[in-house]
């Protein structure tokens, strides 16, 4: 049988698109579409020499999924352009067809495009030319760690270092105190040091840095205002300055690369597999389809590297593309610009003096890197007089290494002018390296820095050699010379060799020899032996001509994180000129507390004179707030934080897998060492909390700015559930309230929950949200910290709850008891309605319909049904059919009458049964050891039910009553079958044959996820199931409401298993008599 004797109905080419286009991945035969489609409609071709079809579509062999194209008595082949694209091809060009509004593509039109349909397997071959598709992307670049929380909270610290210093017996020779202290806020940063130091003759305060800083991130920008260091260069100075700087620095972003990286491209006709090797080791392996591809931001570490690309096509055909490179981080990348520009004042006896500044001056650099291979460079400085300025140029000279030439003229204090040159090249290639460094300097060359009584150097030279030897180790020689223009001229050579030995020691030789005013010989011999995590015990011996010298050191620090104890301690034997030797012993404790750090250094001197013996005793720690919480900890380095557990005690946490300590009463402990800029992995330990509480995550991905301080929330909540029963007490006497949502207020903050059977209601504490906020992520920092955003837990205390009943208000008072129970049963409630109907707010008024709004039809989007499992009928007689009508949020009328709803397990899927007696029982909590939200959270995609329920009394053909159930997919990747079309079919069917009923659509959860998560994803469910409905014939203007209650009327609360949550993931379709029409008020 001929493909095109199976002819699409005679319908519009739009509709039909908009009605098939959710099986165009379906992989079954097109041929059972176009049969299916015959059944409904009568074939009639609108075009005799065209037929539209169903194909399946590889391009250069790669499966691109299935597709409607037109098929031409010539034997041509249109496509829509859109398709076309979606198939990868960068920039389609041919003769194109404008068809009902649709623009299709010729494919015989198409350059370097060749095509073949197979009837047999309904299929289009097509065999594109690889620079016709989209160019492919192999990026080696590094990643950052998902979800990086970027804080600028509020944060102010004070670091101290008290000293005392004795001299033999312990006798008072000096004090001293030293101070920072840093205040942080959003993206500024305000820091200042002081010195106190006392001594029996005299005492000194002295102010050392202040400066205010301002960094952008976004634009790796920082400003600062203050006192700052500055340098113009390797031929300038360094400056220390007060007063303003401006420069682009990359430390904002350790993981942003500014030197250049090799890129490589290549072209694949058919799918292949590539790997990538770096000198011979392979660093990644990778498919790519067909088409050009491209290889992007191989990095390695510094020097000549040879890259090889190998490209294996499926039968066995090898390309290769081999490509040596040099990396160097001494250049910049194309585009990009480094600078810093300076202006101030130069201070003067720094140190010594809290408030002298001298004359002014400034300081800059400019960077630009002008292609991969050469970067530009302007420097200059000035300041009392003197001026100097030059430019500077790297060249990366293939894969010979790296050359930098810079010069620097200007005038000196006098009016003279000198000058300055540097020649700088740099390689290293498999072990194997060589410098070169010549510099000179003409006699009347002065820098800002400069001193009068400095010897001027006329020139210096530095070469050397040096070439890895693998396990047999490494040798090196190099040569330096200094020459100057008065005094002697300085020529060194030295020959070093190390050797690692049994892979836990390292040897170390050098021999100098110094030729100055007369020739000497030095020599140093040495042995590192590793022990422990960071522990070493060293021995060197070093001789010259005139001191002998040996020594023994045990190092074994403290922990960089966490508490712990530190020692580090040495002897030394040194012989000068042929005297008597002298002996040093110098032990040193370091003890890391968890609020300071305490050290104790002695050091003993033995010789002739006699015996001298010096003690320093320091105390340092840190005051630090961040949001309104104080704590004493160590001392501040860099960035720190505040872990915020709830208010859970006991609990570890860690830094970079690295315990820091345990939270205390608050639930809070202290992180005083976070890495600014970098990426911390903050943690706690799961198996600290409690069952009963809720605990979305247990790590953090924290990137905090200079010197900060960053709260970082772990939202653990203790689940409480409460239930009760709602009754209403008027004039008819009390009754239960079945049905209705119940608001209760708790500040700026709602919790909305339903009535059941019987008016039973059940909420968790958990479930409070702020009005306008949603809940909120442990990264919104301080903020997230006391309920100051979304996501605070129900306190104990007394909360207005309101309700609406017949348009007026009905309220009443809820009772959270201060105790440890996890289910609370509240007992009876009874709320008595207002007398009189009043205008109630938007917030508080239910959705009852007050006017029927129709709702525009939108394309089908069907899903797939999936059988109902034997777990899933073993906990269906649990479930409650507390489903009512509930007032829709998009439309406004009054309420109907509550139709009934059940799951009916046991009848086929899609069959219309008889409506089966259900016993109602007992409302269950849900478990207090819920799933967390967040990322464990229902998908957007899973088994989800779709039920349809008749109220009785409506007309109807079918008997009543009746219930319809679908167990099914929502996920727009999954397409249904034409034997699940019949499902919908029939549920439109029995719409249909109820004309004097309205539709009433919702959205149902699982109790997994965040509240504000599921109602989103309810109300996608809920108009995936309208798209489907109107796609198959019901009238929009039936569909009077589409609504999403979340999680908050689960059908089944006994666990948290599967069979339970896929109860509670569905779609109710509800058919009730229509609702008078009421004006608006």
């Amino acid at each position: 049988m001929s493909i095109r004797r199976c002819a699409i109905p005679d319908i519009p080419l739009y509709e039909r698109f908009r009605l098939l286009r959710p099986f165009a991945a379906f992989k079954r035969p097109a041929l059972i579409l176009c049969l299916f489609f015959g059944l409904f409609f009568a074939a009639s071709p609108a075009f005799p020499s065209q037929q539209t079809v169903i194909v399946t579509v590889t391009v250069n062999s790669v499966a691109r999924g299935e597709y409607f194209v037109i098929l031409e008595d010539s034997g041509n082949v249109l496509v829509r352009t859109k398709d076309i694209i979606e198939m990868d091809f960068r920039d389609p060009k041919g003769r194109t067809r404008l068809i009902e509004g649709e623009e299709y593509l010729s494919l015989a039109s198409m350059k370097g495009v060749a095509f073949r349909f197979d009837e047999k397997r309904i299929a289009l071959d097509i065999d594109a030319a690889p620079e016709l598709l989209l160019k492919r992307t192999i990026d080696f670049m590094p990643g950052r760690a998902p979800r990086v929380y970027y804080p600028r909270d509020t944060s102010v610290f004070l670091n101290y270092r008290l000293g005392y210093t004795g001299g033999e017996g312990m006798s008072y020779k000096s004090f001293g105190l030293t101070n920072q202290l840093g205040a942080r806020w959003q993206d500024f940063l305000f820091l200042g040091d002081t010195s106190y130091y006392r001594t029996p003759q005299e005492s000194r305060f002295t102010r050392l840095m202040t400066a205010v800083t301002y960094d952008d991130r976004t634009r790796l920008r920082r400003g600062v205002a203050g006192d700052f260091f500055a340098s113009s260069g390797e031929l300038g100075s360094n400056l220390n300055m007060g007063g303003v700087s401006f420069s682009k620095t990359y430390k904002l972003d350790p993981y942003f690369i500014k030197y250049p990286t090799l890129n490589l491209g290549g072209l694949a006709s058919m799918p292949s597999d590539v790997e990538v090797y770096i000198d011979g080791i392979r660093l990644v392996s990778d498919k790519i389809a067909p088409g050009e591809f491209e290889i992007r931001n191989i990095t390695h570490s510094g020097g000549a590297h040879n890259v090889e690309v190998v490209i294996r096509d499926p039968f066995g055909n090898v390309q290769r593309i081999t490509h040596p490179f040099y990396q160097t981080d001494t250049l910049l990348g194309k585009g990009l610009s480094e600078y810093s520009y300076n202006a101030g004042y130069l201070r003067q006896e720094f140190g010594a003096k809290s408030w002298q500044y001298g004359v002014p001056a400034f300081s800059f650099f400019h960077r630009y890197g002008y292609n991969a291979n050469l970067t530009l460079a302007l420097r200059g400085e000035g300041g009392g007089k003197v001026y100097a300025a030059g430019p500077e140029a790297s060249v990366l000279l293939a894969s010979a290494g790296v050359l930098t030439v810079s010069g620097l003229a200007g005038r000196g204090r006098d009016g003279s002018t000198g000058a300055a040159a540097s020649i700088n090249h740099y390689y290293l290639s498999h072990g194997f390296t060589t410098r070169l460094l010549v510099r000179g300097y003409s006699r009347r060359f002065t820098t800002v820095a400069s001193r009068a009584f400095q010897q001027k150097v006329r020139a210096e030279a530095a070469a050397g050699v040096g070439y890895g030897l693998g396990e047999y180790g490494n040798l090196s020689l190099d040569y330096a010379l200094v020459k100057r223009y008065e005094g002697t001229d300085t020529r060194t050579v030295t020959a070093s060799f190390s050797k690692s030995l049994w892979h836990t020691a390292t040897a170390i030789t050098t021999l100098k020899r110094v030729v100055e005013a007369e020739p000497r010989y030095e020599a140093f011999l040495g042995l590192v032996y590793y022990f422990g995590e960071d522990s070493s015990f060293s021995a060197n011996y070093n001789r010259s001509k005139y001191t002998n010298a040996e020594n023994l050191q045990l190092i074994s620090p403290a922990p960089t994180v966490g508490e712990g104890v530190g020692l580090r301690a040495s002897v030394d034997r040194i012989a000068a000129g042929g005297g008597a030797p002298a002996y040093i012993v110098n032990p040193t404790l370091d003890y890391n507390a968890a609020h300071a750090v305490a050290r104790a250094d002695y050091r003993n001197r033995n010789n002739q004179a006699g015996t001298d013996e010096l003690y320093d005793i320091s105390l340092a720690g840190a005051i630090a707030r961040v949001d309104s919480t104080t704590e004493l900890t160590r001392p501040i380095y860099d960035s720190f934080g505040m872990v915020k557990v709830g208010s859970v005690e006991g609990v570890r946490a860690y830094v970079n897998s690295q315990e820091t300590g345990r939270t205390g009463k608050d639930g809070v402990v202290f992180i005083p060492s976070l890495g600014s800029f970098y990426d911390n992995r903050v943690s706690i330990e799961p198996k600290d909390i409690p069952m009963d509480y809720l605990l979305p995550d247990v790590r953090r991905t924290v990137s905090p700015p200079l010197r900060s301080g960053s709260c970082i929330v772990f939202d653990a909540k203790r689940i409480r559930a409460f239930m009760g029963k709602l009754k209403l007490e008027g004039p008819d006497g009390v009754k239960p309230l079945e049905f209705y949502d119940v608001t209760l207020t708790a500040g700026d903050r709602t919790l909305t929950f339903p009535t059941g059977k019987d008016g039973e209601f059940y909420f968790e504490n958990t479930d409070i949200a702020k009005k306008a906020g949603g809940a909120v992520d442990g990264n919104a920092g301080c903020d997230a910290i006391d309920g100051k955003k979304a996501g605070a837990e129900l306190a104990p205390g007394r909360y207005r709850a309101t309700l609406v009943y017949n348009n007026r208000p009905c309220l009443f008072d809820i009772d959270i008891p201060d105790n440890d129970e996890t289910f609370v049963e509240l007992g009876g409630l009874t709320c008595t309605p207002a007398p009189e109907p009043v205008s109630l707010p938007a917030a508080v008024m239910p959705a009852a319909p007050v006017e029927v709004e129709a709702v525009a039809p939108i394309e089908v989007v069907a899903v797939t049904p999936v059988a109902t499992s034997s777990e899933v009928e073993a906990v269906v007689p649990r479930a409650q059919a507390i489903e009512a009508q509930a007032a829709p949020v998009e439309v406004e009328a009054v309420a109907p009458a509550a139709p009934v709803e059940v799951i009916l397990p046991s009848a086929p899927v899609g069959a219309i049964a008889p409506l089966a007696a259900v016993t109602p029982g007992p409302v269950v909590p849900q478990a207090a050891t819920a799933a967390p939200a967040g990322p464990e959270a229902e998908p957007v995609g899973p088994r989800t039910s779709v039920e349809v329920s008749v109220t009785p009394g409506v007309p109807m053909t079918v008997p009543l009553p009746a219930s319809f159930a679908l167990h099914q997919f929502f996920n727009g990747d999954m397409p249904p079958t034409i034997d699940d079309l019949s499902v919908y079919y029939d549920a439109a069917s029995a719409i249909k044959d109820t004309p004097g009923a309205v539709v009433y659509i919702e959205g149902h959860c699982d109790q997994l996820g965040t509240d504000a998560y599921n109602m989103r994803l309810g109300m996608r469910r809920a108009r995936t199931a309208q798209k489907a409905l109107i796609g198959l014939g019901v009238p929009a203007g039936r569909i009077v409401s589409v609504r999403s209650f979340g999680k908050r009327r689960p059908v089944c609360r006994t666990n948290l298993g599967q069979a339970c949550r896929s109860l509670n993931r569905r779609v109710v379709i509800k058919l009730a008599a229509p609702p008078p029409v009421r004006a608006r008020p």
